[in-house]
């Protein structure tokens, strides 16, 4: 083999790949330079310079691993950040949107109180007025004379029976007194003197209520 070999090919190669072109890996030993027909300076030079390039090589290696696992993590944290960035975004979605539910709800919920409030307060003043109705019924009734409430078919606690017999329990009463003051009258004329007619404004008698007025009269008077 030739002694006189190039500078350049001890310092920078070349190296082959399987195919045999240039720019394979560095060869794992250093056997084929053992094998030169060099001296042992060559050889020792041929050795350094192979070594740092197995050197250079797993540097690269080593960089490119790393490079490969940092574009992995920086892979990993966008995707991380995209993900919380949508969950924060959905979330504050989903917190607006509650939020207008509870505001609409609550409205719903005011007006609602509002309106029963209102129908509170009528039946407060319908119990009221009924109270009063009551009470008036009872002064009323108790008012009439005690033949007339005898004529009363309802109960005594039945309130709204009392309230729908007082117009004619009235109309009864008032018949029964004008009966009684004409009786009076006539009974006070000397013989032969007519009656005089109803005044103004005076009930007149049906033969009906003569009758009850009579009956009326016949059980106060026996």
């Amino acid at each position: 083999m030739n002694r006189f070999i190039p500078e350049s090919h001890f310092l920078f190669g070349p190296f082959f790949k399987p195919d045999g072109t240039e720019g394979g890996s560095v060869p794992a030993d250093d056997k084929d330079i053992d094998e030169m027909s060099v001296d042992d300076a060559a050889k020792t030079a041929l050795k350094k310079e192979r070594q740092a390039r197995r050197d250079a090589e797993r540097v690269r290696r080593d960089a490119e691993t790393k490079l490969a696992d940092t574009n992995n993590r920086l892979t990993a944290l966008e995707k991380e950040k995209t993900d919380r960035e949508k969950a924060d975004r959905e979330a504050a979605e989903a917190a607006a949107t509650q939020a207008g539910e509870h505001q609409r709800l609550a409205e719903q919920y005011r007006s609602e109180r509002d309106a029963l409030q209102g129908k509170l307060d009528a039946a407060i003043s319908e119990r009221d007025a009924y109270k009063s109705a009551v009470g008036d019924t009872a002064k009323e009734f108790d008012s009439l004379p005690e033949e007339v409430r005898d004529t009363y078919m309802g109960g005594d606690d039945d309130t709204l029976a009392k309230l729908a017999f007082l117009p004619k329990g009235k109309k009864l009463a008032e018949k029964l007194a004008a009966a009684e003051t004409t009786a009076t009258t006539t009974e006070a004329k000397p013989a032969g003197t007519t009656s005089d007619p109803p005044a103004n404004g005076a009930v007149a008698l049906t033969p009906e209520d003569d009758a009850k007025v009579k009956a009326l009269q016949s059980r106060r008077y026996g």
